[in-house]
C-alpha cells in the first residue's frame, strides 16, 4: 500500500501557488528520473532514501505537490526544508494538517484550522506519519473484516463503518 501526502500553500482559506524556486532548490538536484508529461520526479536522497514526487512547474510556480512511496530520514528532511521555503503545509491522510509555523493556521480553510498542528522537526513528522499509517491500516483491516457487502465505498455498510471509525488524535509535539 502506498501512502500519499499532499503539500499545499494557502492564502485566506484558498489554495495558493508555491514558488518554483523552492522546489528547484530542494528536490531538483536530487531527481534521478523525470517524466515531465506526468509531472513525475523520482527523488533519491543521500543515504539511500527515495520518493516519488508529482509536481508540475508552470510559470515558475507550483500549484500543488504530492509525495508518495517515500522513506523516512533524509527524504522527510527534504520535505521539511521545502515546506519552510514554500510556506506550505502538509496534508497527510488520517492525520491532522501539519504546519511549519503557527502563522499559517489563519490561512487554512476553516475546516482544517482547529485540528492543525505545528511540527518543526522531520523526526516528529516521521512519528506523525507513522501514526497516520497505523490508522489507515487499522481502517483497512476493519473494512476487510466487516466487509459483508462493505467492499463498495457507496454501500451502507461501508459508510457505517467509516462513520464509526475514528483516527487517533495526534498532538502538537513541537515542544518536545
Amino acid at each position: 500500500m502506498s501512502y500519499d501526502m499532499f503539500v499545499q500553500r494557502f492564502e485566506q482559506g484558498d489554495a495558493a501557488p508555491m514558488p518554483g524556486d523552492a522546489f528547484r532548490a530542494v528536490f531538483e538536484p536530487r531527481a534521478d528520473r523525470r517524466e515531465p508529461q506526468h509531472g513525475y520526479w523520482h527523488i533519491s536522497a543521500d543515504g539511500g532514501g527515495t520518493a516519488d514526487v508529482y509536481a508540475t512547474l508552470t510559470d515558475d510556480t507550483l500549484r500543488s505537490l504530492m509525495i508518495s512511496r517515500f522513506s523516512a530520514g533524509a527524504i522527510l528532511d527534504m520535505l521539511v526544508k521545502f515546506v519552510g521555503l514554500a510556506d506550505a503545509v502538509v496534508l497527510p491522510p488520517g492525520c491532522h494538517t501539519l504546519l511549519a509555523h503557527e502563522s499559517q493556521r489563519c490561512h487554512l480553510p476553516e475546516g482544517l484550522r482547529a485540528d492543525a498542528v505545528v511540527v518543526r522537526r522531520a523526526r516528529t513528522w516521521s512519528a506523525s506519519f507513522g501514526a497516520a499509517r497505523r490508522c489507515v491500516k487499522h481502517v483497512l483491516r476493519r473494512i476487510c473484516q466487516a466487509s459483508g457487502g462493505a467492499r463498495h465505498a457507496g454501500s451502507p455498510a461501508f459508510r457505517r463503518l467509516m462513520r464509526d471509525t475514528r483516527p487517533p488524535l495526534i498532538c502538537d509535539t513541537s515542544a518536545r
